[in-house]
């Protein structure tokens, strides 16, 4: 009998072993925003470096800060919870944003395709505990996304982990609460999207940084719309912060296309600038112009473009879907710019023919492109008829499954 006792006690010692301790207090304003608003904070955060730090600290406590004696002697246990299918609420939720930060970790070490299929997996997983748990497993992985916005959120197109960080956010949005949650997410998504276009132009990567700040653009003129929709139903503080947001941002992308236009520019277009150090005074030369001025901030003077032709001539085609990462039977708008010598652009999708190689990866309907391959790449191509000549534009989108 007393074998029996101390075999039971035994068992029920070896099974808490398994067990999570709850989420750390430091980290549940990060995992549960309760409102659209909440997530707003985070694009408008003054201390947002900081703060990162403070909840990338707190994760690895919380992952990673147990003695390793101590791991193993949990890792039977934990191994007996998730195979009963017990590893829910604390226990799910770290597991979880463990396995991410792995992920990121794989990528970083240019173990890309390990990294997707980890993903892949773990996608399989989610949606397999969706349909057994519903509800209550759906919180736990919201939960887990939001934190893992904060591994995530440095990553710009040119990082391993990239296609999960956009897989990522389109989780977030499939498990937000109401629109105005979707809507603030939407607007998280597209600050990211302008801060890949700030580092592309600082890395001289023209093209990637006008489809980002494109998409950007792109992605606010939509939110607008939604936003004049759902503003009877905010109150007056919620309007007031995604207003601000919507605001800033819109100026970011602005202002972050007009440097992209003129770090495009040809330098033989551009004026020679030549200051004085010890006076205000400037001097502007240009090929037929010579003009003196007086400035108070000449450090801050855009240079002056010479003007090269009334009609300015077609440099390019640039191809911009409203996304470049699809699911499949997802369905995205295109648009065809066409960029000028001078740096204008202008709407010509009306003008070209779109085509999809290989044939048979998608389909599309005048500018609708609508993804019908589980996974890969394919190239979107626009042939335009501008005036009396035609020009070719390209894309690639990728369709994950």
């Amino acid at each position: 009998m007393v074998g029996f006792f101390v075999a039971i006690l035994a068992g029920w010692g070896f099974w808490r072993l398994g067990t999570i301790p709850p989420m750390p207090e430091s980290l549940s304003a990060y995992a549960e925003p309760r409102t659209g608003g909440q997530i707003v904070t985070w694009i408008n955060h003054p201390q947002a470096d900081e703060t990162k730090l403070l909840v990338l600290g707190a994760l690895d406590r919380w992952i990673d800060g147990e003695a390793s004696w101590l791991g193993w002697l949990r890792a039977p246990s934990r191994w007996l919870h998730e195979r009963t299918g017990s590893s829910t609420g604390p226990s799910e939720l770290r597991r979880v944003v463990k396995s991410l930060k792995g992920m990121y970790q794989l990528a970083d070490e240019g173990k890309s395709g390990s990294a997707s299929k980890a993903f892949l997996d773990e996608e399989y997983r989610w949606k397999e505990r969706i349909a057994k748990d519903g509800a209550p497993y759906k919180e736990t992985l919201r939960q887990a996304l939001f934190l893992s916005y904060w591994l995530y959120t440095d990553i710009d197109d040119r990082h391993g982990a990239y296609r999960i960080k956009q897989q990522l956010e389109d989780w977030r949005l499939t498990l937000s609460r109401d629109e105005t949650e979707s809507l603030a997410l939407r607007l998280l998504s597209l600050d990211s999207r302008i801060e890949e276009s700030v580092k592309a132009l600082a890395q001289g990567r023209f093209e990637e940084a006008e489809l980002a700040a494109s998409v950007s653009a792109q992605g606010l003129e939509n939110v607008a719309h939604d936003m004049d929709r759902l503003r009877p139903h905010w109150s007056e503080e919620t309007a007031n912060a995604f207003g601000e947001t919507w605001s800033r941002m819109s100026a970011q992308t602005l202002q972050q296309r007009e440097r992209i236009v003129q770090a495009g520019l040809d330098p033989s277009d551009l004026a020679t600038v030549e200051m004085n150090a010890s006076s205000t005074t400037m001097t502007v030369t240009t090929t037929d112009i010579v003009a003196t001025t007086t400035a108070s901030t000449p450090t801050t003077t855009p240079p002056i473009i010479a003007a090269t032709s009334t009609n300015p001539t077609v440099r390019r085609i640039s191809i911009i879907p409203s996304s470049t990462s699809l699911s499949f039977g997802q369905t995205i708008s295109l648009r065809a710019f066409a960029i000028d010598d001078d740096g204008g652009r202008n709407d010509v999708t009306p003008r070209c023919q779109f085509s999809v190689a290989p044939a048979g990866f998608g389909q599309i309907d005048k500018q609708l492109f609508s993804a019908l391959a589980n996974a890969g790449s394919a190239v979107i191509s626009a042939r335009c008829q501008l005036e009396d000549q035609s020009y070719n534009g390209s894309v690639t989108v990728e369709v994950r499954f």
